[in-house]
């Protein structure tokens, strides 16, 4: 038996396969739309937590220390006895000895507890950490208590260390080491750039030293 189909027939399936691609075609489209909005607000969250990371509590509470120590040298610094350096990832508060300490010891100056006091006061709530640098001239140091620059400069450095943790900032945060004579800032062949390289370094900064 041989079934005959009618031009209204022919008429109605190509009607039914074009809607039917349309429908595919509208579908496809909406599918891809949706594909890339995700993919867009996926994009959108990672630029929002690299945002985030570029202003880490560390970097926020670098720039608010480091306007603090500032506005301490201008007040206490007279005669250029603190001076604040930034560097790539903070910055650190250069202390001339005798602000510290007294000739030829490692223990800091009762006199010099505010500035300390200072210091921690501007670091406890921030998520930076603290090194302190000791640094000598090349000056001959052979004593009962010290045999050597390192020496010195090193516990010079611990106790610098110790006070700031008895003001409340965390051991994890912070760390002390003595270069001696290793590292000048100036000439030792004068007075004046000896009493340069008599310093001590707090240093700041977003990572371990």
């Amino acid at each position: 038996m041989v079934k005959v189909t009618s031009r209204r027939d022919r008429s109605d399936n190509e009607g039914l396969s074009s809607w039917q691609t349309v429908f595919c075609s509208l579908t496809m489209i909406i599918l891809t739309f949706f594909i890339m909005m995700t993919a867009w607000s996926q994009f959108e969250v990672r630029k929002m937590a690299y945002a985030r990371l570029a202003v880490s509590p560390a970097k926020k509470g670098l720039e608010e220390a480091r306007k603090a120590m500032e506005r301490l040298a201008q007040d206490r610094g007279q005669g250029g006895l603190i001076k604040i350096k930034k560097f790539a990832g903070g910055f650190k508060a250069v202390l001339a000895t005798p602000l510290l300490f007294p000739a030829g010891t490692a223990e800091v100056d009762p006199s010099a507890y505010a500035i300390l006091k200072e210091v921690a006061k501007v670091s406890k709530q921030a998520a930076f950490f603290i090194t302190v640098e000791g640094h000598t001239d090349n000056t001959p140091v052979d004593t009962a208590l010290f045999s050597s620059h390192w020496e010195l400069s090193a516990l010079r450095a611990v106790n610098v260390i110790r006070l700031l943790h008895q003001e409340g900032i965390s051991l994890d945060r912070l760390s002390a080491v003595g270069f001696g004579d290793t590292r000048p800032v100036a000439s030792n062949s004068t007075e004046e750039g000896r009493q340069k390289n008599r310093r001590i370094e707090i240093v700041f900064s977003e990572e371990v030293s």
